[in-house]
């Protein structure tokens, strides 16, 4: 249940962090930021997971 909030926000944080080189394909963050996105929808929203 922690890893769907705390992904996103860490990676949003590193895209941050390099600027404009964060969403270049030279750097993996941009891969990073998109795949979070995609792991809060394959696993369930947090309210879901807790029952």
């Amino acid at each position: 249940m922690f890893r769907p909030e705390v992904a996103p926000h860490v990676s949003s944080v590193c895209v941050d962090l390099f600027g404009g080189y964060g969403f270049t394909r030279e750097q993996s963050v941009a891969k990073l930021y998109c795949d979070t996105g995609i792991g809060t929808i394959y696993e369930g929203t947090s309210n879901m997971l807790q029952k």
